[in-house]
């Protein structure tokens, strides 16, 4: 992962022990599992890497056709996605689904963000993505 060789991210840890958990976190996060199934049910989501890239690279372009030099919307962007990420390093108690609806202020730009992209099918699309992944390592897609 990109990430890695700044030690971020997350490592899966199966089968979870103490001496483990140790060594892999000066790697990044460590995620202990309890079964292997469980790996594999996680390890789909890395094929996010590209889109989260290109929603990114979307966000540069647009900006850049709206007016904005390349270098202020890239580093605008890079930090707003990075602040966005650090936000849900730590599993909110009320879900990701949760934070979604807290930054969507009624009426404001994040909600009706939000619900173009829902209308659009989106957010199955990016379960379709873990589909395929999971399909391509040899297992099945989760039911739905």
């Amino acid at each position: 992962l990109p990430p890695a060789s700044k030690r971020l991210g997350p490592v899966l840890v199966f089968p979870a022990n103490q001496w483990a958990l140790d060594i892999y976190k000066h790697i990044g996060t460590p995620v202990a599992v309890k079964e292997e199934a469980q790996m594999k049910a996680l390890i789909p989501v890395t094929g996010l890497i590209s889109p989260f890239y290109a929603i990114e690279n979307a966000a540069h372009e647009w900006c850049v056709a709206a007016g904005a030099e390349p270098e202020a919307a890239g580093a605008f962007i890079g930090s707003f996605f990075h602040a966005l990420a650090s936000g849900s390093k730590e599993y909110p108690a009320g879900g990701f689904g949760e934070m979604a609806e807290e930054a969507a202020t009624p009426g404001g730009l994040n909600e009706a963000s939000w619900k173009y992209l829902g209308s659009k099918g989106t957010w199955d699309q990016f379960k379709d993505c873990c589909d395929t992944t999971i399909v391509k390592l040899g297992a099945p897609a989760p039911p739905r």
